[in-house]
C-alpha cells in the first residue's frame, strides 16, 4: 500500500469514520466510491473532483476522477496502487502510483494517460498550477521538489528531513513543510525565485505546516500550540491569523481559493470533527452526511465547490461534495471623475470629485481619494452603499498656493477586504490647467532671419483676473535693441541665437514675460563650379552650387548664359554652339537672403583626334646571365605628348624612364613590360622576354702534369649552368693552340708551360673564364755508377743508377755488362768470368716509355795470380766502393725529388 504524502493525510485517517452521522443540512452530496471508502482530495473550476477509492481495511487505493456524476479509475503505473492529489483547470492531474518494480513514483494524467514524469522513486507529486508545473517531495519525503515541463528543481530545506511541497499557485510560489535544523519541530515555508523562507508561526506555537497557496500569496494550514493543540491558520500580507474552531479546541486548514475562503476541519463541543467553511472572520460547520458525524473540507473552487470525506448511515466514509451558494463578491468601482473648472487662474476655487458604483453583492463602505496630479485634495468616506448603487463625490480644491502648471485628476477607492478586482478602483479625469494671474506669449516671424533682414515679434497676453487692462508692453531683443508695443520690428546685425523677451504689466500690477528665440545667420554667399571649362556641343556639363551662411532652406536658379535656364543645386546642360558662356546661379536661402556667382565655358568645334597611342620596348640583349645588367628602352607615339614610361621587369621590381638598365638576381624567362602613359591619360604597353641564365661554374685538367718531350698530353675542359652551350679555346704556352672540350698536344723540347683554356658563354654578355695549367716538359736522364773498373776474374762488381726527368717514375732499369750478360733493378752486381776489358751500359725508361741510356766506364778484368792475402781488419776495397756508389746515387735522388716539388708548386 502506498505511504501516506502528508503528515496532515494520516492525523485525518486516525479520525474515526465509522459511526453513525447526525443528519445533514441539506447541501452536501455523496459522490459514491469504487470500493468501500473512496475520499476527495482536489476540485477545479469546471468541476473536476480527484481523490481515491480503497477497500475495506484501506488497502489497494486507486485514484480517482469524479465528472458529471461519474467515478473513474485513472489507472496505476504498474503496481496496482495510485492516489490522485490535485487537478488544474486544463484537466491535469497529478498524483503518486506504485510502478511494476514496487516503487512509488509520481505521475501526471492527462488525455487518458498516466506518466511517471521521472523524479527519483518515493515520490509523489501533489499539487500542479495551470501552467503545468508539478510540486511534490520524493527520495521518500527526504526531499521537495518542483518539476516544470522535464525541469527537476530541488527546494531545498529549513533544516532537514523530512520536506514536503503541498501547494503552488500560478506565481510559481510553492509552500509546505520541513523539519527544522533542532529535529524537534517542522517548520511551514514559502519557496518563490529559488528562495525557501519560513512563514513564522503565532507567538507560543511550537510548529507548522503550509498545506495551500491561492493566487494572492495567501496560505492556509495548521500549527500546535504550547498544549499541543492543532490550530487552523492563514499567512496574508506577513500576518498570522488562527482560523478559530468549532468548539472543541482543534482545527487544521487544508484548502484556500483565490476569495481567500479556506475549507478544513475542527473538533465541534460534541468531540465530532466537522468539515468546515472560513470565511471573513468566520467559521462554518459545513456538517456531515445523513446519520455520519464525521467530515473533512480538503479542497474548495472560487465558485463555491467544496470537496472532502464524510461519513453517514453507511459505515464507509465517502468522498462529498458541499455545492456552496456562490460566495459574497466584494468589488467597488470608480466610474465617473470630473473637475470645473478646467481652467484658472491661481487661487481660484475648483470643484472635484466623482462616482462610485457597488459591483459586489454585499453592502460596502468605502474610502474615496481625490487627486491633483500629485496632489492630495481630500478623503469623503461612502457609507453603506447597496449592491449595484452609485454614490458620488465631492471636493473643493483650494488653490492658492498651488503652483501654475498641469495637474491630472485621479480618483481612488481604497480596495476593499476581499477585494479581487481592483483594475477599476481608480479612474483617471480630465487635465486641470492652473494659470498665473496673467500670462504673456511671445512670437515671431520668422524665427530663422539673416543679418539685416527684418523680423516681426507680436506679444500677446491673457489675463486671468479682474480688473482687465489697460496693459502696457516692452520688447528687449537681446542684442542691445528695445522697442515698446505689443508689435515691433527688428533686425539684427549679427548672427548668432537671439532671445527676445516681451513684458506685460496690467492695472493692478500683475505682470508676466514669455521669450522667443531667433536664430539670426549670416548673410548667405554661393560658390559655382563646373565639372568641366571646356568642352564640344553636344556634350552634358554639370554645374554644382554650394552656398554658405544663411538660414538654410536654399533655392538655386540657374541661367546658362544661352538663354537657357535650370533649378537645383547640381544641374546638368548641354550647350549645341561653339562660343564663351558665363552661367550665373542665384540661391535665396528661407529668410529671403540672395547670393549669386558665376562660372565660364568654353565651347568649342571638335578637332580630329590623335591616332591611338602605341608603344614598343626592347632590350639590348635577349639572354645574359645573373647580376649582369641588361639594358632596356621603350618608344612611344602617337597619342598626345609628354610621355610617361613605367617598367615592370617582371621580378616585382619596375623604374621609369624611356631608357632603363636592370640586373636580375635570380634566373628563368623574364617578361620586361613598357607601359606609356600620354597627356591624356591613354596608355599603351609593349613587353619583351629575356633569358637569365645562371652563372657558369668551369673546371680544367691534364692527364698528367710532367712528360718527356714528345709525350701527347690529354687536356680537359667542363663547364656548367649558364646557357648550357661553350666555347673551349687552348692556348698551350708554345705558340700552338686548339679547341674543344678536349683536345691533345704533345710538347717538343723540355720546359715548364702554362696552357690555358678560355671558356665562353655564347649568350650574349656573358664574361669569358679562364683556367691556366701547369706542364713540366724534360728528358729522361740516368746516373750511374760502378763499383771498380779493375777486377780479377770472378770477382763481384756492384751497380747503382738513379732516373730522373721525363714523365716520372716508377723507372725501370736495364743493365747490359759487355759480356752479354743483363740485370734489372736500380741496383745490380755483375762478375766476369773472363779476363779482358768490358764496356757496361744502363738503359731507364719513365713512367709512359721515355728512355735514355747511360754507359759506364770500361772494366778490366785479368786473370788472378797467386798472392797470401795478409790478415786485416781493413773493409775490402771492392765493398767501400759499391756503398759510395749507392751514397752519391741516393743523394741525386734526393735533389731530383726536391727539384720536381718545387716544379709543382710553382
Amino acid at each position: 500500500m502506498l505511504p501516506t504524502i502528508l503528515i496532515v493525510v494520516s492525523l485525518i485517517a486516525a479520525i474515526p469514520l465509522l459511526a453513525r452521522s447526525a443528519a445533514a443540512d441539506g447541501f452536501i452530496r455523496d459522490l459514491g466510491s469504487l470500493d468501500s471508502f473512496s475520499h476527495a482530495r482536489a476540485v477545479n473550476e469546471l468541476g473536476q473532483i480527484v481523490g481515491e477509492s480503497t477497500n475495506d481495511d484501506f488497502r489497494n487505493p486507486r485514484a480517482t476522477l469524479w465528472e458529471n456524476g461519474t467515478m473513474t479509475d485513472l489507472g496505476n503505473l504498474g503496481g496496482g496502487e495510485a492516489f490522485a492529489n490535485d487537478v488544474n483547470e486544463a484537466g491535469q492531474i497529478v498524483g503518486a502510483s506504485l510502478d511494476a518494480s514496487g516503487y512509488q513514483r509520481a505521475f501526471l494524467w492527462q488525455n487518458g494517460v498516466m506518466t511517471d514524469i521521472g523524479v527519483p522513486p518515493g515520490a509523489s507529486a501533489v499539487a500542479i498550477n495551470d501552467k503545468g508545473q508539478i510540486a511534490g517531495t520524493m527520495n521518500g519525503g527526504r526531499q521537495g521538489f518542483l518539476w516544470d515541463h522535464g525541469t527537476i528543481t530541488d527546494l531545498g530545506t529549513l533544516g532537514g528531513p523530512p520536506v514536503y511541497a503541498s501547494g503552488v499557485n500560478n506565481a510559481g510560489q510553492i509552500v509546505g513543510w520541513s523539519g527544522s535544523t533542532s529535529g524537534s519541530a517542522f517548520r511551514p515555508w514559502l519557496w518563490e525565485n529559488g528562495t525557501l523562507t519560513d512563514l513564522g508561526t503565532p507567538v507560543g506555537f511550537t510548529w507548522g505546516q503550509a498545506l495551500d497557496i491561492n493566487e494572492a500569496g495567501q496560505v492556509a494550514g495548521f500549527g500546535f500550540n504550547a498544549t499541543g493543540s492543532a490550530r487552523a491558520l492563514l499567512w496574508s500580507g506577513g500576518q498570522m491569523t488562527d482560523l478559530g474552531d468549532l468548539g472543541g479546541g482543534i482545527s487544521l486548514a487544508f484548502g484556500i481559493n483565490d476569495a481567500g475562503q479556506i475549507v478544513g476541519w475542527s473538533a465541534t463541543a460534541k468531540s465530532e470533527h466537522h468539515a468546515f467553511l472560513w470565511d471573513a472572520g468566520v467559521m462554518t460547520d459545513l456538517g456531515t452526511l445523513p446519520g455520519g458525524y464525521e467530515s473533512t473540507g480538503d479542497d474548495l473552487s472560487n465558485a463555491g465547490r467544496i470537496v472532502g470525506q464524510a461519513s453517514g448511515s453507511n459505515a464507509a466514509p465517502h468522498a462529498v461534495l458541499w455545492t456552496l451558494p456562490p460566495a459574497p463578491v466584494h468589488d467597488i468601482a470608480v466610474t465617473q471623475a470630473g473637475a470645473s473648472p478646467l481652467s484658472a487662474a491661481v487661487g481660484t476655487p475648483i470643484y472635484v470629485g466623482g462616482w462610485v458604483m457597488n459591483q459586489g453583492t454585499q453592502t460596502e463602505s468605502v474610502d474615496v481619494t481625490v487627486y491633483a496630479g500629485s496632489i492630495v485634495v481630500g478623503t469623503a468616506t461612502v457609507q453603506d452603499l447597496a449592491p449595484n448603487a452609485f454614490a458620488g463625490v465631492s471636493l473643493t480644491w483650494n488653490t492658492s498656493a498651488v503652483e501654475p502648471g498641469s495637474y491630472q485628476l485621479r480618483v481612488e477607492a481604497a480596495a476593499l477586504r476581499n477585494e479581487t478586482d481592483l483594475g477599476d478602483n481608480t479612474l483617471v479625469g480630465a487635465t486641470i490647467e492652473i494659470h498665473p494671474l496673467i500670462e504673456a506669449m511671445a512670437s515671431a516671424n520668422p524665427i530663422d532671419t539673416d543679418v539685416g533682414m527684418a523680423v516681426a515679434f507680436t506679444c500677446s497676453k491673457t489675463d486671468w483676473s479682474t480688473p482687465f487692462g489697460p496693459y502696457e508692453f516692452a520688447w528687449d531683443f537681446g542684442d542691445g535693441g528695445t522697442a515698446a508695443g505689443d508689435t515691433a520690428t527688428h533686425r539684427y546685425g549679427a548672427s548668432g541665437t537671439m532671445t527676445a523677451t516681451c513684458s506685460v504689466v496690467d492695472a493692478s500690477g500683475g505682470n508676466a514675460t514669455a521669450s522667443v528665440e531667433v536664430a539670426v545667420y549670416a548673410l548667405p554667399s554661393v560658390t559655382a563650379i563646373a565639372d568641366r571649362t571646356s568642352a564640344e556641343p553636344g556634350t552634358p556639363i554639370t554645374f554644382t552650387a554650394t552656398p554658405t551662411g544663411g538660414s538654410g532652406g536654399f533655392s538655386y536658379n540657374w541661367g546658362f548664359g544661352d538663354r537657357s535656364s535650370g533649378d537645383g543645386a547640381v544641374v546638368a546642360h548641354t550647350y549645341t554652339d561653339a562660343g564663351q558662356y558665363t552661367a550665373i546661379v542665384t540661391t535665396r536661402d528661407s529668410a529671403g537672403g540672395v547670393a549669386a556667382n558665376t562660372v565660364t565655358v568654353t565651347i568649342s568645334s571638335p578637332t580630329s583626334p590623335p591616332a591611338p597611342l602605341a608603344a614598343h620596348a626592347f632590350a639590348g640583349s635577349t639572354a645574359t646571365q645573373v647580376g649582369i645588367a641588361v639594358s632596356f628602352a621603350c618608344m612611344a607615339r602617337d597619342g598626345t605628348q609628354p610621355y610617361e614610361f613605367a617598367w615592370d621587369f617582371g621580378d616585382e621590381t619596375g623604374g621609369e624612364g624611356a631608357a632603363i638598365a636592370h640586373a636580375y638576381g635570380l634566373p628563368g624567362t623574364k617578361t620586361a613590360t613598357c607601359t606609356v602613359t600620354d597627356a591624356g591619360g591613354n596608355r599603351a604597353t609593349f613587353s619583351v622576354v629575356v633569358e637569365i641564365y645562371s652563372v657558369p661554374t668551369v673546371a680544367a685538367s691534364v692527364d698528367r702534369p710532367n712528360a718527356g718531350p714528345g709525350t701527347e698530353l690529354t687536356f680537359t675542359a667542363t663547364a656548367t649552368g649558364g646557357s648550357g652551350t661553350f666555347t673551349f679555346d687552348w692556348a698551350f704556352g708554345d705558340e700552338s693552340s686548339a679547341s674543344g672540350p678536349k683536345v691533345t698536344h704533345a710538347y717538343p723540347s723540355p720546359g715548364r708551360y702554362t696552357a690555358i683554356v678560355t671558356v665562353q658563354d655564347p649568350a650574349a654578355g656573358s664574361p669569358r673564364y679562364t683556367i691556366g695549367l701547369t706542364v713540366t716538359i724534360s728528358e729522361v736522364t740516368a746516373m750511374a755508377t760502378l763499383a771498380t773498373t779493375s777486377a780479377v776474374e770472378g770477382d763481384t762488381i756492384s751497380f747503382a743508377a738513379v732516373a730522373s726527368g721525363g714523365a716520372g717514375g716508377p723507372y725501370t732499369y736495364h743493365w747490359e755488362f759487355g759480356d752479354g750478360a743483363t740485370g734489372t733493378g736500380a741496383t745490380a752486381s755483375h762478375s766476369y768470368s773472363k779476363a779482358g776489358t768490358y764496356t757496361p751500359t744502363v738503359t731507364v725508361t719513365d713512367a709512359y716509355g721515355a728512355s735514355a741510356e747511360n754507359v759506364l766506364p770500361m772494366v778490366t778484368v785479368r786473370s788472378p795470380s797467386p798472392t797470401i792475402q795478409p790478415a786485416s781488419s781493413s773493409p775490402d776495397l771492392t765493398v767501400l766502393m759499391v756503398l759510395g756508389v749507392l751514397v752519391i746515387a741516393a743523394s741525386a735522388a734526393v735533389a731530383l725529388a726536391i727539384l720536381r716539388r718545387r716544379q709543382r708548386r710553382t
